[in-house]
C-alpha cells in the first residue's frame, strides 16, 4: 500500500542527522578544543569552557533540524520521491523497475521503536560511492510498503507463489564458523600496518622498550604471553563474529536474495541475482582439514563504504559434501561442482621452488646482518613451503558447461573456488613465458568485477591443453 503524501523521518533521526555532521567535522572540533584549552587556562577563563561547549552543540544542531526538517519522502504508484536539500531543494524520482535491492539496518537500541535505516540501491547508479536513496530511521512498515510496491510494479501478471528456499543458521555452525575463521590473524596485520606508519624515532623507541622489558624474562614467560596474547585475539574474534552473524538468514524471493544478520546491530541486505558476478567457494586452512566451506558471492554494489559490499556472504559454514545441494537450492541452474587437486608433479616443484626463493631472499639477509635474532626468520620460510604446497594442490581450471567455468587457487593458507558465468567475465589472457612455452605451460587471468572496481584472479602452471579449452570456451 503506497503512500503518495510526502512524510518525514522520525525524529530520532535528528540524533542520526547530528551525528553524521560531528563526524565529518571531528577532526577540526579536536584541533579547535585543543588550541582553545591553553588560552583559557592561560587566561582563567576555564569557567567560558562549558559555555563553549554549548554553542558548539547549537551550531551542529542547527543544520542537523535544517537537515531533518527538509527531507522528506513519499512511496508513490510508480516511484519513490525523496525531497532535500536547505538552500538547494532537490526531488529525486526512482521508478521501482530500477532499484535493484533494498538494505536494511537496524542498530538494537531502535528494535524497541521498530525502527530501521533504508538504502536503496538502482541499476544505473554506479558512479557513487554511496546507495541512491538513504532512509535514515524510519518505521519497519515502510521497507514492506517499498517491496510491496517494487513488486506490484515488477509483476507484469499474478503468478502462483513458489515455495521460498530459506536457510535459518543454528547454533552448532554458528560456532563452527566462529572457531574455525582466521579472522583474529587480521588484528595483527593491523598492528603491523600501525607500527609501519611510525615515524623511525618511534619504531626505534618502541623496540628498545620492548628488549628492554623482556631481557630479564624468561624464554618461557615470553611464550607464555606470546600465547596469551594470541588466545585473547582469537576469543575477540569468536565473539565478534558470533554477534555479527548471530541470527543468519538466507532467503530467496523471485529475481532477489535476502540476507539479515547480526545481533546489536541488525543488518539486513537485499541482493539482485543479475548483479552476481561469481559465486566463491572460500576454505581457510582448518576448515579444508575439516572438510568445511564458505559460500560467498561477488557481487556489483555502490556501497564503497561497506567492507562487505563486494563479497556477501549467503553460507556461512557448510559441510564441503553438501555444497552442490545448497547451490542448487538457491540457485538451481547451476552444474554440479567438484572440488578438485592439481596432482601434476610439474605445478607443484615450481610452486614450490617459487615461494622456496621468496624465503631464501627473505631470510639469508636477516640471517646474516642480524645475529643471533636473524635466525628467527626462517620461520618464514617454514610458513612458505607449505603455502606453495597448498597452491600447487588447489591450481585447478574446470570447464564445466558450455555456460559455466570454475578456477580454482590459494592465497595465505585460504583455498578459494570461484564459479564464473560465461558472460560475466570482464576478460580473458593467457600468458606463457618462452621458458614455459617449450614445456607446453601457461597461466591464466580472468578479470571480472567486484564491488565498484575490477578484481582478477591468476591460476599459474597449467598444461597447454587446458588454457586452449578454457580459450574455447570464452570465445564460444
Amino acid at each position: 500500500m503506497t503512500n503518495p503524501t510526502p512524510q518525514r523521518l522520525h525524529p530520532l533521526a535528528l540524533i542520526n542527522e547530528f551525528y553524521h555532521l560531528i563526524r565529518e567535522w571531528v577532526i577540526p572540533l579536536i584541533v579547535l578544543l585543543i588550541s582553545l584549552t591553553p588560552v583559557l587556562l592561560k587566561a582563567h577563563l576555564t569557567g567560558w569552557l562549558p559555555v563553549a561547549i554549548i554553542a558548539v552543540i547549537l551550531a551542529f544542531l542547527i543544520p542537523a533540524g535544517l537537515r531533518y526538517w527538509a527531507f522528506k519522502f513519499a512511496l508513490t504508484a510508480d516511484s519513490l520521491v525523496i525531497h532535500s536539500g536547505v538552500f538547494n531543494h532537490q526531488i529525486n524520482h526512482i521508478p521501482y523497475q530500477r532499484i535493484q535491492s533494498v538494505n536494511q539496518t537496524q542498530w538494537a537500541f531502535l528494535k524497541p521503536f521498530n525502527l530501521i535505516t533504508l538504502s536503496v540501491e538502482t541499476a544505473g547508479h554506479s558512479g557513487s560511492d554511496r546507495p541512491e536513496a538513504v532512509l535514515a530511521v524510519v518505521n519497519a512498515t515502510v521497507y514492506a510498503q517499498l517491496m510491496a510496491a517494487q513488486q506490484a510494479a515488477t509483476l507484469a501478471t499474478p503468478t502462483a507463489v513458489p515455495q521460498i528456499p530459506t536457510y535459518t543458521i543454528n547454533r552448532r555452525d554458528l560456532r563452527e564458523f566462529a572457531l574455525t575463521s582466521p579472522a583474529f590473524l587480521s588484528a595483527f596485520l593491523v598492528i603491523l600496518a600501525g607500527f609501519g606508519k611510525l615515524s623511525e624515532s618511534a619504531r626505534k623507541a618502541l623496540i628498545n622498550w620492548v628488549f628492554s622489558s623482556t631481557q630479564h624474562i624468561g624464554l618461557l614467560m615470553i611464550a607464555g604471553l606470546l600465547l596469551a596474547t594470541i588466545l585473547l585475539f582469537y576469543l575477540g574474534s569468536i565473539a565478534t563474529l558470533i554477534m555479527t552473524y548471530y541470527g543468519f538468514t538466507l532467503t530467496r524471493q523471485g529475481d532477489h536474495l535476502i540476507v539479515r544478520r547480526g545481533w546489536f546491530k541488525t543488518r539486513q541486505t537485499e541482493i539482485a541475482i543479475d548483479r552476481i558476478q561469481a559465486i566463491r567457494l572460500k576454505q581457510p586452512l582448518l576448515r579444508h582439514w575439516l572438510h568445511l566451506v564458505t559460500v560467498q558471492l561477488v557481487v556489483i554494489s555502490n556501497d564503497h563504504k561497506n567492507d562487505d559490499a563486494a563479497n556477501v556472504i549467503v553460507m556461512p559454514v557448510i559441510k564441503q559434501a553438501t555444497v552442490n545441494h545448497f547451490l542448487t537450492t538457491f540457485f538451481p541452474q547451476l552444474p554440479p561442482l567438484t572440488l578438485t587437486r592439481n596432482t601434476d608433479p610439474r605445478t607443484r616443484w615450481w610452486n614450490l621452488r617459487n615461494y622456496g626463493l621468496v624465503g631464501l631472499l627473505i631470510c639469508l639477509p636477516f640471517s646474516i646482518l642480524w645475529r643471533p635474532w636473524g635466525s628467527l626468520s626462517w620461520l618464514i620460510w617454514g610458513l612458505l613451503m607449505p603455502m606453495g604446497l597448498l597452491r600447487s594442490h588447489a591450481s585447478t581450471a574446470q570447464v564445466l558447461t558450455p555456460r559455466y567455468l570454475m578456477i580454482s587457487t590459494s592465497r595465505w593458507f585460504t583455498r578459494n573456488d570461484y564459479l564464473f558465468q560465461r558472460q560475466h567475465v570482464q576478460s580473458l589472457e593467457l600468458r606463457q613465458s618462452i621458458w614455459l612455452h617449450k614445456r607446453a605451460y601457461g597461466h591464466v587471468r580472468l578479470h571480472f568485477r567486484a564491488g565498484q572496481h575490477g578484481r582478477s584472479q591468476t591460476v599459474r602452471y597449467l598444461p597447454i591443453t587446458q588454457l586452449q579449452r578454457i580459450r574455447q570456451w570464452y570465445e564460444r
